[in-house]
């Protein structure tokens, strides 16, 4: 098969990703894996969208980690109709491009989006990565499988709902990933939350004591 894997950027990979493993392991089962960047589509009409990729074949006889990624990096590029693709996988992160490029994680749903509607099998389903573009989604899951959760940006309430758990509670800001910004605020030992709970994020989720039982 031929596997086109989606990314922010490729200069940007690094040995230790899980993208690197994946792609080692088609390699390494005999399928062709193409490397695409959120700025490496190309758009005719609806019906052709191409990229360019980096595509890296079983015959390069690449089998680490610090080899694929030095070879992903040297690879030219070379345009692919996506239609010839059998899967476009999703692999990037929205939040990495979010002060620099804010326009490439909408980009990279979309022309995911046009993909899918030629018949190929887009992996992370962008139709449903619209709705999960920020953690209040979490909100359409049953009450009994999520914590209680304030969304706001007012400081006064997130401190009556840490008064309301009586117990520790999480910070986090709405959009993002990968841990950065999460804060554990204790009942008992509160004085970091003012500074924690400011105005340069777009919304707190504050997540109840429940998680912790």
């Amino acid at each position: 098969m031929k596997i086109a894997i989606l990314i922010n950027q490729s200069h940007k990979e690094e040995e230790r990703f899980t993208t690197t493993m994946l792609a080692l392991k088609a390699l390494e089962r005999g399928h062709t894996v193409l490397y695409i960047g959120l700025a490496d589509f190309v758009y005719e009409d609806e019906q052709s969208v191409s990229a360019h990729c980096r595509v890296i074949t079983p015959g390069h006889g690449l089998t680490n980690g610090a080899d694929f990624v030095k070879y992903l990096k040297d690879a030219e590029k070379t345009l692919v109709d996506l239609n010839e693709v059998d899967i476009l996988w999703l692999r990037f992160d929205p939040t990495l491009d979010m002060i620099n490029r804010p326009w490439a994680a909408a980009a990279g749903i979309q022309f995911a989006q046009l993909v899918k509607k030629n018949g190929r099998l887009v992996i992370n389903d962008p139709d449903y990565l619209v709705q999960a573009n920020n953690k209040l989604y979490l909100e359409n899951f049953p009450k009994s499988v999520r914590p209680k959760t304030l969304v706001t940006r007012s400081h006064e309430d997130v401190l009556r709902f840490l008064e309301e758990q009586k117990d520790k509670i999480i910070l986090k800001p709405l959009k993002g990933s990968g841990g950065k910004n999460v804060f554990m605020i204790d009942y008992k030992e509160r004085q970091n939350l003012k500074q924690n709970s400011g105005s340069n994020f777009e919304g707190w989720v504050c997540n109840c004591s429940r998680i912790f039982t």
